[in-house]
């Protein structure tokens, strides 16, 4: 068996080859926090059949699953609790981040001794434990909405010998009693960023989180908070993927086939699986309708459709056989998409820091820095 001491030395190694880990501080953090504890025994595998099974992993395999820099072990499906091996689910709902994402975050949350953090998503604990070595168990507030999970993670925490306050509840809202925090930090996406988060960040402060598309595409954004209550800031050159915050997540309506009749249809500009695999691209096109859910469907045949449904009533369907879309609604939502791609392939397929968001008390938009901007629902 190879030891724990070599495991650690093997992912600090890993995340310096990978250009993360270059505060000496949040070395340090990575060097001392036992990681293996904040991997679960039971872990959610993907088989080839798109379905997730329950495994549980024998002591070494958990030691290599926790110590790889790019492994995102899978840590509870569908919300569901007290799985057993074998149990097989569709959805992922819970995971401990891979860990070279993790120190990426936290070094981007550009933190200095003596700051409180705000965590908006607990999963494992990890992250909450990484802050905790580096700023102190009192500077470190963690929210989890899933009280599974939450429970989970505090045991890990006290197992490592971590002591961060540990809320159970909606992140949406923050946790008003430990503000005001310098920093907030969310290891789930968001469609817009809850206003809650800016009024409880000092002026100064700052924000990081995951802007999530309909697509499942996110784009990091770090928002300078200000002391009008405003908060703006540019998208960081690195696209992300996370879970979405649970009161961010498809809408789960109900199926609206019965109300298409016969909708006009036109051929499609762009195919959407020419978005499939690249996620900047897709969260770009997909800024109109970020207030849309978007989902695929197979007919008998395997023939596929793409969906997009809004709370407007505003429907498509792309048909990729017929290279069509139908649409119904206030809204032609695919062609809203195509649209803004369109634009940017056009504008020279611009990068991310060329985006940004600005949040006051009323609303919120991203914007590129030609002026074009898209408002958000929140």
């Amino acid at each position: 068996m190879t030891s724990i001491e070599a495991y650690r030395a093997r992912l600090v190694d890993q995340l310096v080859r990978a250009g993360v880990l270059t505060d000496p501080a949040w070395r340090a953090a990575v060097e001392t926090v036992p990681r293996e504890v904040f991997v679960p025994r039971l872990v959610w595998l993907l088989g080839d059949d798109g379905w997730y099974t329950a495994r549980e992993l024998d002591a070494d395999q958990r030691l290599e699953l926790a110590y790889d820099a790019r492994l995102t072990p899978v840590t509870q499906v569908d919300d569901l609790v007290d799985a057993r091996p074998g149990d097989r689910g569709r959805c992922p709902s819970s995971s401990a981040t891979m860990p070279e994402l993790v120190v990426t975050m936290l070094e981007e949350l550009e933190v200095s001794d003596g700051q409180r953090v705000l965590e908006i998503g607990t999963g494992s604990g990890y992250s909450a434990a990484l802050l905790a070595a580096r700023l102190g168990d009192d500077q470190v507030v963690t929210v989890e909405v899933d009280p599974a999970v939450a429970a989970a993670a505090g045991e890990a925490l006290t197992t490592a010998g971590y002591k961060p306050c540990l809320v159970t509840g909606d992140g949406a809202a923050g946790w008003p009693d430990g503000a005001p925090y310098d920093r907030v930090i969310a290891t789930c996406s968001v469609r817009w960023i809850p206003y809650a988060w800016v009024e409880q960040t000092r002026p100064g402060g700052l924000i990081l989180a995951p802007l999530a598309g309909p697509f499942g595409n996110q784009g990091l954004v770090r928002l300078d908070v200000r002391g009008d209550g405003t908060a703006a800031g540019r998208l960081l050159a690195r696209d992300v993927a996370f879970m979405r915050l649970r009161a961010h997540r498809p809408a789960g309506r109900p199926d609206q086939a019965e109300r298409f009749g016969d909708p006009p249809t036109r051929p499609i500009t762009l195919d959407p699986e020419e978005l499939i695999g690249d996620r900047f691209p897709a969260w770009v096109a997909g800024l109109p309708v970020i207030d849309a859910d978007a989902s695929v469907g197979r007919g008998e045949d395997e023939s596929a459709s793409y969906w997009l449904e809004a709370d407007d009533g505003s429907l498509a369907v792309i048909d990729m056989p017929q290279q069509q879309t139908a649409y119904v609604g206030p809204r032609d939502l695919w062609g809203l998409v195509e649209d803004t791609w369109r634009w940017w392939v056009e504008a020279g397929r611009p990068g991310p820091w060329t985006f940004g968001i600005t949040v006051t008390p009323e609303r919120q938009w991203i914007w590129h820095e030609s002026g074009r901007i898209w408002e958000l629902p929140a």
